[in-house]
């Protein structure tokens, strides 16, 4: 009979969760991933990317295995909690991999598959007094000594660009090239019946070193803008901006662009995302 070796398992789900990270992270500095709601927060994503290179490492470094296997699985079950709901939603994507579109419920199976391998290569010394175990050999206090390095320097980094830049938003903004961003990218109306009138908050920031003004929208039957134009954002600052959007389409998740015109000395176009649900009549 074939043994499933747990070391082997350890490092192939580290490997799905670094490559998700990774992807994640691309997305990140790319084009926003599409998310809806809380997971279209660039605080979310950032958390959730620097805990999936976390746990990944603990996996490959060995130390600890049974907390690091009741972790893994308390996290995948979450996750495969988190793409059944999407994909029984309707939602096209899992966001769970960037800008690489991945049905739900493809991630969905995928999630029960690493349950399936995890409860397979269960820890054999697995007990309540291994978890609670102090006792870590000297190789493995120094990897965990690296992890708490790593955490440190991950530390002073926030730190440095909170103050220098002001708040990762605008760290993000200016790595990325975006000087004028909308925050958030993605606003989430959630369910909503056709003809419904929704009123949605944006703010708009600027990041640059120069006054821009918002003048105008594209021509768009379902949204528009509430608040008065044009309007000028001072560098290093943002405004508020309220839109009305009228629900029209055919049940199930809807999205929606909305595309600003801005004035920074030329005529440039800043977009932002509206999605949502439309439930059947009833």
């Amino acid at each position: 009979m074939t043994v499933i070796r747990r070391p082997t398992i350890s490092f192939f789900v580290g490997l799905l969760l670094a490559i998700a990270a990774i992807l994640k992270l691309a997305g990140l500095v790319g084009e926003p991933s599409r998310r809806m709601g809380l997971f279209s927060l660039e605080s979310v994503k950032v958390a959730e990317i620097n805990f999936e290179f976390f746990l990944a490492l603990w996996l490959w470094s060995g130390v600890s295995p049974s907390w690091s296997w009741v972790t893994s699985v308390l996290v995948f079950m979450s996750f495969s909690g988190v793409s059944f709901n999407q994909a029984w939603s309707g939602e096209s994507t899992c966001g769970c991999f960037g800008k690489v579109d991945v049905n739900p419920w493809y991630t969905f199976y995928l999630d029960l598959f690493v349950l399936a391998a995890l409860a397979l290569a269960r820890p054999t010394n697995f007990a309540i007094s291994e978890l609670l175990s102090v006792g870590i050999p000297t190789t493995r206090k120094r990897l965990v000594l690296g992890a708490s390095a790593l955490a440190i320097v991950f530390a002073f980094t926030g730190v440095f660009v909170d103050f220098y830049f002001g708040s990762f938003h605008a760290a993000l903004a200016n790595f990325k090239g975006e000087l004028v961003v909308v925050d958030p990218f993605i606003s989430d109306l959630g369910v909503c019946n056709d003809r419904d009138r929704k009123e949605v908050s944006v703010r708009v920031f600027n990041h640059g070193e120069k006054p821009v003004r918002i003048v105008g929208q594209t021509p768009d039957c379902s949204s528009r803008i509430a608040t008065k134009l044009p309007m000028e954002i001072p560098a290093h600052e943002s405004v508020g901006l309220r839109l009305v959007y009228v629900v029209n389409g055919d049940v199930g998740i809807f999205t929606n662009d909305v595309v600003l015109f801005l004035d920074t000395g030329s005529l440039e176009t800043l977009t932002f995302r509206l999605t949502g649900a439309i439930s059947p009549k009833r």
